[in-house]
């Protein structure tokens, strides 16, 4: 028989992924609020671009240009039909759940990594992100925050870091929370390999990054309550 720790796939993954689908298939008709009114309506609309338009984050000046990518999709491909919003934030809840995962393989044996996933998924702490369809603010930069540090753990090397560092600026470009990413990284790395005086010099390309976004976020105003609600300089 085989051990906890050698768990076969084939009944780890349709495990997980039905913890990560199956309770919030439950709710896939409901749970619209306000913003997500808003949201459908604008994101059917002819005149929104992929990267601005009179779309109801831009009003409250958020710079959340991969989020509002992902809206006009959805409106591109559901229009108004609000169950195929609500499978949009299923996907992305099930791609998070085996990023998961795969991160948390890098520190704990297959089958701990495995349910540490599942805990992820039923975590009741998930269901505002994924059934209330605005919470795919939270999902969309949490995938990228995931990707950038299962690349940043592997091997090192310019090609991988280039790699986790756009997986990084995608994470920023869909929300600000995003921006502590970089200290995160650190402390993974440094648990990871023991080596604290090489986790922080690899991080800089990351940290300049986010030093380049808090810049901007300054200058243009971007977003309210980022500091500053009003541009520095008009």
């Amino acid at each position: 028989m085989k051990s906890l720790h050698e768990f076969p796939r084939r009944v780890a993954i349709p495990v997980l992924l039905a913890a990560a689908v199956i309770p919030s298939l439950i709710n896939v008709n409901s749970f619209v609020l306000l913003d997500d009114i808003k949201m459908i309506e604008r994101g059917v609309r002819e005149n929104i671009g992929f990267f601005g338009g009179d779309h109801f984050l831009k009003n409250l000046k958020f710079f959340r240009p991969g989020l509002l990518a992902l809206c006009r999709l959805d409106g591109l491909i559901w229009g108004s039909r609000i169950a195929g919003y609500h499978l949009t934030n299923i996907m992305l809840f099930a791609c998070s759940c085996f990023l998961v995962w795969g991160l948390a393989r890098k520190f704990l044996s297959p089958f701990q990594a495995w349910l540490a996933a599942v805990i992820f998924a039923l975590h009741p702490i998930q269901v505002s992100s994924v059934v209330w369809l605005t919470g795919r603010t939270d999902l969309l930069p949490g995938i990228f925050i995931f990707a950038a540090a299962i690349i940043y753990l592997d091997s090192g090397g310019p090609v991988r870091t280039a790699m986790a560092l756009v997986a990084f600026i995608l994470a920023l470009a869909s929300k600000e929370t995003a921006i502590m990413s970089p200290a995160a990284l650190i402390l993974a790395a440094g648990l990871k390999t023991g080596d604290w005086r090489k986790s922080g010099p690899r991080a800089m390309p990351f940290i300049a990054v986010a030093a380049l976004y808090v810049v901007y976020m300054l200058y243009t105003g971007h977003p309210e309550g980022f500091i500053f609600s009003t541009p520095l300089i008009s």
